[in-house]
């Protein structure tokens, strides 16, 4: 048989499953054209006729690419695979109507087949044909032969038909190279000069390949391009655990022993397991004591599939491998939820389809609606159901202990029942019949829980297999430090390998002082750590582990030495107070540093425990108290985040001042996790000093005070009542999203970071600079929502971190391909709704024919357009009636002003696409453009829509001299300000005839909502001399002296000076009155600003210029 052909052939059979090779194999053109009519009447029967017609031309294609082929190949059928084939598509439109799209391409190849003879070198026109249908063909079966492809047949159908293009266009390249006529003249002329004959068709096929190639390598491009936008958005939306880092640290720990745990491979029950042949759900055990290597052996076993599956892929048989580490330490490893997201996030790496119908699920949902359980558990069921074969490995179960307030042992049940119930079919009798396949593989320790809930199914127990021993074994006798793979082996060498003398050394190795097992390894190492007579290194360390065994997740070595540096007591930083000797060095074996995901230099690095066990060692052992080490930790958060360097009203220089010394080195965790601490406290009153307890809560009250964004507030603190507190603390939601929204701590620590990455990215090596460079770290640009796991690690660019912003702050997107708003998003899923009503709309309408306007009624195309008539607007056009009309010989409104005024979007869409003046004024009348009625009506869809014109100029004013953004700003029309603000046009000067800024315009008619959005631009820098770059210059007074922060105290409004406060040159100027900002707070009786005010320190309440206002009096005594 030829080569070409029968690779193509091998190739779709390995593609086909079992059941689909057994169908395909006898399968005739009779056999097709019998289904056909099978179906045609099974469906006359049910009164659901389709025209199957549709697949007349294909068919009859199929029919002689058959005969032609066979003069190469001497075989009857070639083709069977495709007629099978054909008989998928039973009643589906979709696909008849594609048959009949590549049968209207395809030519008649039976003319050609004694010409086809004669030139066996013509073949490679078959070869391209042949392969391109099969190509088409194993698309489509990927569309019904997955398993529940009712449930995702949508999302498959959009993947099909991204690939299908290329094909078709393939198919017509084919078609015009064979089919030409000159190419046939030429053929027929030259007959017997075959070389003649060969040089032109040699360099026609070269000139279709690089065509080819070229269009395959552009569309491809895109594909790519398009893939990577929607799996970023899905992964930002998922906040998942980076499963690869933990199957990359694990490689790490076996790199010395590559063939450590090869013998899983051949015990008879993991091979049973691994199985390919047989379609059936399987769930294996494996088992061990603590430290017994599970992990180790558990990452070798995902390494082994994932390598089967790429061995298996080119033979046509694919599989999915997804995987997961639990790990009770931190949040996002530890429950049923995040175990389900770290799965999902697998397979749409490797699943287009499923890519596709996350996607689409993720536009329409925010992120509490995304991370919600019932949500989860959806999506993860339907994408393993959809799976032909999958194989889910689980490390450490014993490890997931759900949240704080979960139940541990229940936590691990329901993962078991969870796949449990996904696995168990009861519809079925035949296990082996089975579309979907998974096959489960759980590690753990036995906890009481795992082995009673796991017994029914097969088990490899570690301690029992000879195989392990001698892999351990083999390990311990390698001496080096760096080559540690079972922990009981790390602990002991890593104590050994610590000794400072021979003598020492010697000693540990006696047979009688030889730990004997886990806990006595770590008792070694921890009185070698704990009892060490040089009393710095012995305090350092002590702290060290009691931050580690405390936090709320890792903690990297910048943090820790940042703890170091910061004297909460004088409330300053030295960077010399960093710590000279390595964290291996101070707390022994019982840490662990990792590379971090982020990370650039050492100071990046994640420390962390050894092991769980080593946590619950320190505290059995009674070397540590948790409850102790995080009443300490919470005690120095809330007093960390009300020190000085945190004060709200800071100025650039002040912030800047303490920064290089390094004092904000330790925000990131404090203002993402000090609520946290303090909950926990309040849950572990009995187990705390009553002293440490009251003098933590105190503090912790002065924080909830500081940072308090709700209407509920703490008594006065005069005695400082722990019961309040208790009680604030317990009704607050454990949610950090309700946190955050009670208490506003992101304003703050985003004007510091502004500094910092100033600081950071200043050229030159200066000895203070390189300092701070190892607490901070490189710059990154962070998310400044503490609940976001953006907020610690950030992003590279500070574009990308604006990006990330619009998915908190606009989550839902428009799924149509191609608009704006897919990028863009909206803030509710309301405004999603109504924009897919406006724009993408599915239903049709019914317009009933009107005459045709003529040419001297030419403003009728303006009441069409008010009135939102498009087929009016389309009859007024075609009649000739220009498209800029106006209702005045003199300027006037035209067509799509009137249209942008009323908000008929699809009107201004369609006029616009036909060349409509978007900067249209008149010479008369409001002279207001279409962009000013869209910002008027505050219709944000339709403001981004004229924005979006190339030839629109959005610095035009109107009659009144306001521009469409001054427009917006003096009215209060936010949602389209908004639109303004994205694209940096509402910080631009000269919005009036007074060349104020959108902030002033604001700020003078008492739009204060407006003047707070204006003020959360991140496109204006408060902390910058604006001087003529544009921005605003909150320092500048207007025609009666009156600067920004008068009218907002004036005002009362207390977050628009919170945010003002930084940039305020001087907080006792006065304005053309003789009145200051404290004044006007005071004799309008706003006593939270004037606080505010006071608590700045840019004010003085003392002064002559302020003594007249009472604030002493309204205020009381200052406390400091």
């Amino acid at each position: 048989m030829d080569t070409s052909f029968e690779n193509a052939l091998v190739k779709f059979r390995a593609s086909l499953t079992e059941n689909q090779r057994r169908d395909f194999a006898p399968c005739t053109l009779k056999d097709v054209q019998t289904a056909i009519e099978d179906i045609q009447v099974r469906l006359g029967s049910q009164r659901r006729l389709r025209n199957m017609k549709r697949v007349a031309k294909f068919i009859e294609a199929m029919t002689q690419l058959g005969q032609v082929v066979e003069v190469f190949l001497n075989v009857e059928n070639t083709v069977a695979f495709v007629w099978a084939a054909s008989t998928w598509v039973e009643t589906l439109d979709l696909f008849l109507d594609t048959y009949a799209e590549i049968g209207e391409i395809l030519p008649g190849l039976a003319q050609f087949r004694n010409l086809l003879r004669q030139h066996p070198y013509l073949r490679v026109h078959l070869e391209n044909y042949y392969c391109d249908v099969l190509d088409f063909h194993r698309n489509a079966l990927d569309v019904f032969s997955r398993p529940a492809w009712k449930t995702v047949f949508y999302s498959s159908w959009k993947t099909f038909k991204t690939r299908f293009g290329p094909i078709l266009s393939s198919l017509r390249r084919h078609r015009e190279l064979i089919s030409d006529e000159k190419l046939t003249i030429a053929i027929s002329e030259v007959r017997d000069l075959r070389e003649s004959v060969e040089d032109k068709l040699e360099a026609l096929s070269k000139q279709m390949k690089e065509l080819q190639l070229e269009e395959k390598e552009e569309g491809t491009l895109k594909l790519q391009e398009q893939r990577s936008r929607r799996l970023h958005f899905v992964l930002n939306k998922f906040d998942v655990a980076d499963c690869q880092r933990d199957l990359e640290h694990a490689k790490r720990e076996r790199r010395y022993h590559s063939f450590s745990g090869n013998w899983i491979f051949d015990h008879p029950l993991f091979k049973e397991w691994a199985d390919l042949t047989i379609a059936q759900n399987r769930t294996l055990y494996l088992n061990g004591i603590p430290g017994a290597g599970k992990t180790i052996l558990t990452s070798r076993v995902v390494e082994h599939l994932k390598q089967l599956k790429l061995d298996n892929s080119a033979q046509g048989r694919d599989f999915y491998v997804v995987y997961f580490y639990f790990n009770h330490m931190q949040p996002d490893r530890r429950t049923l939820t995040r175990l389900l997201l770290a799965l999902l996030s697998q397979l749409i790496h490797q699943d287009d389809v499923l890519l596709e119908q996350t996607y689409q699920r993720c536009l329409a949902v925010n992120y509490p609606k995304i991370h919600s359980s019932d949500t989860i558990r959806d999506l993860a069921s339907v994408a393993l159901k959809s799976q032909r074969l999958c194989f889910v490995i689980l490390d450490g179960l014993d490890e997931c202990v759900g949240d704080p307030s979960a139940n541990p042992a229940e936590e691990q049940k329901q993962v078991i029942d969870w796949f449990d119930d996904l696995m168990t079919d009861p519809d079925l009798e035949e296990p082996h019949t089975r579309e979907s396949c998974i096959r489960l593989f759980i590690s753990g320790q036995r906890n009481g829980v795992l082995e009673q809930r796991l017994s029914s199914y097969p088990s490899i127990q570690l301690e029992t297999a000879a195989a392990h021993t001698q892999d351990i074994e083999s390990y311990a006798k390698r001496r080096s430090a760096e080559i540690r793979m079972f922990l009981y082996a790390k602990i002991v060498l890593s104590n050994l390998l610590s000794q400072a003398s021979l003598h020492n050394f010697k000693k540990e190795l006696d047979p009688k002082h030889f730990p004997r097992g886990l806990d006595e390894a770590y008792k070694r190492v921890v009185v070698r750590v704990f009892e060490n007579p040089v009393e710095p290194e012995r305090l350092t360390a002590k702290t060290i582990l009691g931050m580690i065994i405390c936090a709320k997740r890792s903690l990297m070595w910048k943090e820790i030495q940042s703890r170091f540096c910061i004297d909460i007591d004088t409330e300053t930083a030295d960077a010399d107070r960093q710590l000279l000797d390595s964290c291996k060095h101070l707390c022994g074996s019982l840490v662990e540093v990792q590379r971090s995901q982020t990370a650039e230099s050492e100071s990046d690095n994640v420390v962390e425990l050894v092991h769980h066990t080593a946590r619950v060692y320190l505290v059995q052992s009674g070397r540590l108290r948790i409850s102790r080490e995080n009443v300490n930790m919470a005690l120095f958060c809330a007093r960390y985040l009300t020190s000085v360097p945190f004060t709200l009203g800071l100025s650039g220089s002040e912030i800047r001042k303490h920064a290089i010394t390094g004092y904000y080195g330790f925000q990131d965790y404090a203002a993402a996790f000090w609520w946290k601490h303090a909950n926990q406290v309040i849950h572990e009153a009995t187990d705390i000093d009553s002293d440490l307890y009251n003098r933590t809560l105190q503090a912790v009250a002065r924080a909830m005070e500081a940072y308090d964004d709700s209407s509920n507030s703490l008594p006065e603190p005069g005695g400082w009542p722990t019961d309040a507190v208790q009680h604030r603390l317990k009704e607050l939601a454990e949610d950090a999203r309700e946190w955050e929204n009670n208490f506003r701590i992101e304003f703050r620590t985003r004007a510091i970071r502004n500094i910092i990455e100033v600081v950071l990215s200043e050229e030159g090596a200066s000895e203070t600079h390189c300092s701070i460079l190892i607490l901070y770290g490189a710059v990154r640009y962070k998310c400044p929502k503490p609940w976001c796991q953006s907020f610690c690690t950030g992003f590279e660019r500070h574009e990308d971190r604006d990006q990330h912003l619009l998915e908190h702050d606009r989550p839902f997107k428009c799924s149509v391909e191609g608009c704006c708003w897919n990028e863009i998003g909206f803030p509710s899923e309301s405004d999603l709704s109504c924009h897919t009503k406006r724009l993408h709309s599915t239903q049709s309408t019914i317009h009933f024919a009107s005459p045709r306007p003529s040419k001297s009624e030419p403003r009728l195309i303006c009441s069409a357009a008010a009135t939102g008539d498009l087929p009016k607007v389309k009859a007024c056009l075609l009649a000739g009636i220009p498209i800029n009309t106006a209702t005045t010989k003199k300027g006037g409104e035209t067509p799509l002003y009137l249209a942008a005024k009323k908000g008929h979007i699809h009107i201004c869409q369609y006029l616009l696409e036909r060349g409509a003046d978007v900067n249209f004024q008149g010479d008369r009348g409001l002279k207001m453009t279409a962009l000013h009625a869209a910002a008027l009506a505050d219709d944000v869809e339709l403001t981004h829509l004229l924005l979006s014109q190339p030839e629109a100029t959005p610095q035009l004013k109107d009659k009144n001299s306001f521009t469409a953004a001054g427009s917006a700003a003096k009215n209060g029309c936010n949602k389209a300000l908004s639109v303004f603000i994205s694209r940096g046009l509402a910080s631009q000067p000269s919005q009036d005839i007074a060349h104020s800024t959108c902030l002033s315009i604001a700020l003078d008619s008492g739009n204060l909502k407006t003047a707070e959005l204006l003020i959360n631009d991140t496109s204006l820098d408060l902390n910058k001399d604006y001087g003529s770059n544009g921005r605003v210059d909150v320092n500048k007074a207007d025609l009666s002296g009156r600067q920004a922060l008068h009218h907002a105290c004036e005002k009362g409004c207390d977050s628009i000076v919170e945010l003002l406060l930084p940039a305020i040159d001087d907080g006792d100027a006065r304005d053309g009155s003789g009145t200051t900002p404290l004044q006007y707070a005071v004799e309008k009786g706003h006593t939270a600003v004037a606080k505010l005010l006071l608590e700045s320190g840019k004010v003085d309440a003392d002064s002559k210029d302020n003594s007249p206002s009472g604030s002493s009096r309204l205020l009381g005594p200052r406390s400091h």
